[in-house]
């Protein structure tokens, strides 16, 4: 019976021990009485002992094994704690950032609003100044555009008038007239000027152009010189005749009595200046100042011609010789004469159409 019991107390330790085993995790194979199936096993009381001792050496080992690892999880703690208050301040940081990234975005909405409140502002004050202020400059720009217009209709007409007048009397009488009204001249050069403006090519400057081929002693005598443009454009000796002396280059004079002696010119010049009733008169005179073989340039308007070869064969009985002709340009007919002697006696008179200006 007392075996019984000390086997019976020794199982209860084993069941025990088993328990407390258990619940520290897989720490023995095996208890006191039974293997790894579940079975019993026959062992002596002394060897049950030494296993129970064994195993609670064991279980203890593993005990203290499970308390380091806490510790080791204890010691870490804190680093993880450390990261953690780390990343919390960076996500602090970083909102406090983007709030203030939020109040300067919405600070800068706030600063470009009043701007464009100013701008606004100011461009309607800009506008009612505008709206206040141009009204009365339109309307003088316009009063001052008419008035001109008005100005320049007059001069037009005034113009058309004199020209008229000019191909419709004699060199005399338009000498007359000049002197009397020397403001009228202003205005009749005025005109033509702005009718020569709108020309694509001004026959002085082709004159001009062969002009400069000749030679350093060549004289010349222009024959209605307006502004003696021939005198102030070559380095030539050129006498410059008209009824009115706009600038120094300028002789005033009736081109049928120039102040030149007999034969001392090399070329006369007659660029659109064939004008009024004694065309014979221009023509004499051209001839006396001319030396022999003197050239003779007449340019002008195709219009005013009624019969090109007519014209030509009058030219002739004023000792003249045709040696060249241009009537490439539609508006122009370019001729060149070369004296070939004295006038016939009883030279006709004649005359070309007016060239008139029409109304625009």
């Amino acid at each position: 019976m007392e075996y019984k019991e000390s086997k019976n107390s020794s199982n209860d330790r084993t069941e025990k021990s088993s328990c407390i085993s258990t619940n520290t995790g897989p720490i023995l194979a095996s208890v006191d009485g039974v293997d790894a199936t579940g079975k019993k096993k026959k062992n002596k009381k002394r060897k049950g002992k030494e296993v129970g001792e064994s195993g609670i050496t064991h279980l203890s080992d593993n005990l203290s094994a499970v308390t380091k690892s806490n510790n080791d999880l204890g010691k870490k703690s804190p680093k993880t704690t450390f990261d953690l208050k780390k990343l919390g301040e960076i996500l602090q940081n970083s909102e406090s950032k983007a709030q203030e990234g939020k109040g300067e975005k919405q600070h800068g909405k706030k600063k470009k609003q009043k701007l464009k409140a100013e701008n606004s502002t100011e461009g309607s004050n800009k506008l009612e100044k505008l709206s206040t202020n141009e009204k009365p400059n339109r309307k003088e720009n316009k009063e001052m555009t008419l008035k001109e217009r008005m100005t320049n209709q007059l001069k037009a007409a005034r113009f058309r008038y004199l020209n008229e007048k000019l191909y419709t009397q004699s060199g005399d009488l338009a000498m007359e007239m000049f002197k009397k009204d020397r403001e009228s001249y202003l205005v009749y050069h005025e005109g033509f000027q702005t009718q020569v403006a709108k020309w694509p090519t001004n026959p002085v400057d082709v004159i001009i152009e062969e002009l400069k081929k000749c030679n350093q002693r060549t004289v010349i005598a222009d024959f209605g010189c307006g502004d003696a443009k021939i005198a102030r454009s070559l380095p030539l000796k050129v006498h410059s005749f008209d009824l009115v002396a706009i600038n120094k280059y300028v002789t005033a004079c009736n081109m049928a009595k120039v102040p030149l002696s007999n034969s001392t010119v090399d070329v006369a010049v007659f660029c659109l200046s064939l004008m009024g009733t004694n065309l014979k008169d221009y023509l004499t005179e051209a001839n006396r100042v001319l030396k022999k073989n003197g050239t003779m340039k007449v340019a002008e308007v195709s219009s005013r011609f009624n019969s090109v070869p007519r014209f030509l064969l009058t030219v002739e009985k004023f000792g003249f010789k045709l040696t060249s002709q241009d009537d490439s340009n539609k508006m122009f007919i370019m001729l060149n004469f070369k004296k070939t002697g004295l006038p016939k006696t009883g030279a006709p008179d004649f005359k070309l159409h007016p060239c008139v200006y029409k109304k625009r």
